[in-house]
């Protein structure tokens, strides 16, 4: 008896690997009675499943699913072209069952051109609507909705702004400074260094006249003061008795020191008796004793007789 069980149990496991390995292609499972999925590329004969993958348009492991919209093709891996209706883009070919999409209109964009573009595009994808082009000066980003950071303007926000007197006030498409300029600098722009004689903020302020040359920022006389004048500014006249280039020349013997000219040393109302000339420098000598005692004190060669 057990060697007849013995050989029933073998004869069964053969007849078990024979059904394993002797189902028809297409056909699978107990006696190879259940029929392969035909999206299947050859499915597995003992379980139906498709282990070596599907036929174009069709996904799973039982190849029994569609492509998702928007898809087809082998596994599903293509996407599908601009069909007028996603859904009725032919999940094996590809192929627009209803026809194509018509390119949006310039300015508009997304499903049925139903989005409009940035009006700081250049000219946006019909697609998605980024801004493939670029931007219009003064805006940057993928959808150009950024303004220029401060400082910044133009195309492609690759200019750099004067010299504003509030950078936050330079307009980020032209550069123009909307609030002036700082001191030193005249402009729309702000770009320009102010005309000689000009200071200050947009170069509004005229040097004082006695400077040899102002400052363009604060007007001081970095260059000095014309003759009879000195300070930082030249607004001041030299100390009475003297004149000159930095007050360092000395009044003659005017008549009135006061009206001693600051700028050439002319003694305005005439010179001390004794003296002539327009600096009043020049003594007259007469043949009074107080000058024949003056003439031999201080040029030893005089002699009376000669001076006679």
């Amino acid at each position: 008896m057990h060697w007849l069980m013995t050989v029933a149990l073998q004869s069964l496991n053969h007849a078990v690997e024979i059904g394993k390995s002797t189902c028809p292609s297409g056909f699978f499972g107990q006696n190879c009675s259940d029929i392969c999925k035909d999206t299947c590329t050859g499915c597995n004969n003992v379980n139906g499943l498709c282990d070596f993958g599907c036929i174009p348009g069709w996904t799973g492991d039982l190849c029994n699913k569609v492509c998702p919209s928007g898809s087809y093709g082998a596994a599903c891996n293509f996407t599908c072209g601009n069909c007028r209706d996603v859904n009725q883009c032919d999940h094996v070919t590809g192929t627009c069952l209803t026809g194509c999409n018509a390119a949006c209109p310039s300015g508009f964009f997304g499903q049925n051109c139903s989005e409009i573009c940035k009006d700081t595009c250049s000219g946006c994808n019909n697609f998605n609507g980024l801004c493939d082009s670029g931007c219009i000066p003064g805006w940057m980003g993928d959808i150009c909705n950024k303004e220029c950071h401060t400082g910044f303007y133009g195309v492609s926000c690759n200019k750099t702004c004067g010299n504003c007197h509030d950078l936050k006030q330079c307009d980020h498409t032209n550069g123009t400074c909307l609030t002036g300029c700082v001191s030193g600098y005249m402009g729309d722009m702000c770009q320009t260094r102010c005309q000689p004689g000009f200071f200050g903020r947009d170069c509004s302020e005229k040097c004082i006249d006695t400077c040899n040359g102002c400052n363009d920022v604060n007007g001081l006389c970095d260059y000095g003061c014309i003759p009879g004048w000195v300070g930082y500014l030249c607004n001041k006249e030299c100390d009475k008795g003297s004149y000159g280039f930095e007050c360092n020349e000395t009044c003659g013997h005017c008549r009135d020191v006061k009206q001693c000219s600051n700028v050439n040393g002319s003694c305005l109302t005439g010179c001390e008796a004794g003296y002539n000339g327009d600096l009043c420098k020049s003594r007259e000598y007469t043949n009074t004793k107080m000058d024949i005692v003056f003439l031999q004190k201080y040029y030893p060669a005089f002699s009376i007789v000669s001076y006679v």
